[in-house]
């Protein structure tokens, strides 16, 4: 999946190679310093992480979504049963897993 924006062409970051060796908690970890470090450095907005759907980046996406922050960006809509969060990162802004 690849989020559109006009005049904004997607631009990868990082790419993580996995030999099936990484496990959850390493990619997690790795996206932790990607959202909390690495793009505060060098002040890069980060709008969206995504994988292969290999299960455990599917699984270290839903550890970001549920990293503990104060902001949150929510829309919810129950005549159209839409229930949408993700975190707010300082300095990186709202990052949604695709």
């Amino acid at each position: 999946m690849c989020i559109l924006l006009p005049n904004f062409p997607p631009v990868v970051i990082a790419l993580i190679a996995n030999n099936g060796t990484d496990n959850m908690s390493t990619i997690t970890s790795f996206h932790q310093e990607l959202l909390t470090q690495i793009a505060l450095q060098l002040n890069l907005l980060i709008l969206s992480i995504g994988s292969d759907n290999a299960i455990v980046e599917f699984k270290a996406q839903v550890a970001i979504q549920s990293y503990s922050i104060n902001e949150q960006l929510i829309f919810k809509n129950n005549k159209l049963v839409v229930d949408f969060s993700c975190p707010i990162f300082p300095k990186v802004g709202p990052v949604i897993h695709v």
